[in-house]
């Protein structure tokens, strides 16, 4: 089961203040403040949103290189994550430094660091009508991560899979 509430992600830890807020239904967009954070490549986000939403906590380099670069020889699709890596450390620096975690085999982010429109509705299902519940359990799967879907092949059935995985989650909810 995909964990959509990422909010207190690490319970060991102290509360950290949220810093970006992940809009996943539409358009893929994050946000410091309701100030819009760049991503200067479609690679980026799609690294960013796999890291935020993908159930394992930690990623092997050589997987996330698959899923963003399935046709790519691997040394190649090794090269291009590590660039996409240091594209994404830079966008995130300004607003939260500590989120984005890299070793030599690894890949991940603090969760706590950000929220995200869907897991609000997992989070607060007190404060939310039926009617919004409604809405969001028909339109939201078919337009989690609009616009990123044809990123490649794999990643786009991953989007496949956590869209059917959603529309499962909204369902138990009602």
């Amino acid at each position: 089961m995909v964990k959509w509430s990422i909010f207190n992600d690490c319970p060991n830890e102290e509360a950290k203040p949220i810093v970006l807020f992940v809009n996943t239904i539409g358009y893929f967009a994050v946000s410091k403040s309701e100030i819009l954070v760049t991503f200067t490549s479609r690679k980026a986000m799609a690294l960013f949103a796999f890291l935020l939403f993908a159930n394992h906590t930690r990623h092997a380099r050589e997987d996330v290189a698959f899923l963003l670069w399935p046709k790519a020889a691997p040394k190649l699709a090794r090269a291009s994550l590590r660039q996409t890596v240091l594209e994404l450390k830079r966008i995130l620096a300004p607003h939260s430094p500590s989120m984005f975690c890299v070793t030599k085999d690894a890949i991940w982010l603090d969760k706590s660091y950000a929220k995200t429109d869907i897991g609000e509705v997992f989070d607060f299902p007190e404060l939310n009508s039926i009617a919004r519940v409604a809405s969001m359990r028909r339109f939201a799967p078919e337009v989690f991560l609009k616009g990123l879907d044809d990123v490649s092949t794999e990643f786009g059935e991953w989007v496949f899979a956590m869209r059917t995985e959603l529309t499962r989650d909204f369902v138990g909810m009602c």
